[in-house]
């Protein structure tokens, strides 16, 4: 096991490495000064490995993945293995993306919280969750609108897979909850166009039409998901600086 800083995507990004799987870290803070976390996959923090850097594992985690390990749920049809990593708030577990839409792999449940920041208040924002985001303007519903277009998407992969299927009516209501100038709405419109005639639902797996129209929502949706941690941030400095955290 170690821990690195690696140059991803113009930005440095903290990654802890085993001979199993690679973990992208995307909040840190720091306890030997009062600062804000830092929110984010480029949340190093002003932490630089080295060979003398330790890595702490909570012993309740392991035995918690063990148990997980040990019942194996089903993934539906999948021929992958598609485990929860805690019982409740299933969206809030899907790593943030921006590509790949067209892939099983991005819907099973990889995201993990700490025991500080596994809740409502301390949870960072992604693209699956910022429908639950409190808010009262315009503007904000019709981001949230991209959020339930994916949380849809992803519902329907859970239930079936490979056959997962994105229905033409759920699409136009939510272009029809946009204003018609809005980049939004134009998205939803090109997304409409490629339902066919006879059709009324498209599939999502290795669609690459649709995935290529995804990966725009998602990049322009960026910016809201970091107004939004911004709060969130706030929230876990709060949090840290509580006798009851």
């Amino acid at each position: 096991m170690c821990i690195c800083l690696m140059n991803i995507d113009t930005s440095q990004k903290l990654v802890l490495g085993t001979k199993t799987m690679n973990v992208l870290i995307t909040s840190s803070i720091r306890i030997d000064c009062n600062e804000k976390p830092v929110i984010g996959p480029s949340s190093s923090n002003g932490f630089f490995p080295s060979r003398e850097t330790r890595i702490f594992i909570e012993k309740t985690k392991i035995e918690e993945v063990q148990r997980m390990i040990e019942k194996k749920a089903t993934f539906n049809e999948i021929g992958s293995r598609q485990v929860l990593l805690y019982p409740f708030d299933e969206f809030a577990q899907l790593r943030q993306l921006r590509s790949k839409f067209d892939k099983v792999s991005t819907y099973l449940c990889y995201r993990f919280s700490s025991k500080y920041t596994n809740d409502y208040r301390t949870r960072l924002f992604t693209i699956w969750t910022l429908a639950d985001r409190s808010t009262h303007r315009d503007e904000d519903s019709t981001n949230k609108s991209v959020s339930k277009l994916f949380r849809n998407i992803a519902t329907s992969v859970w239930k079936k897979g490979e056959k997962a299927l994105l229905k033409q009516e759920f699409v136009v209501s939510l272009r029809d909850k946009c204003k018609p100038k809005h980049k939004i709405y134009r998205i939803y419109e090109k997304i409409d166009k490629l339902y066919d005639k006879d059709t009324s639902a498209l599939s999502i797996i290795a669609n690459k039409d649709l995935n290529r129209q995804l990966k725009n929502l998602a990049s322009i949706f960026s910016s809201e998901i970091s107004k939004g941690n911004e709060g969130i941030a706030s929230n876990i400095y709060h949090c840290f600086n509580e006798t009851s955290c």
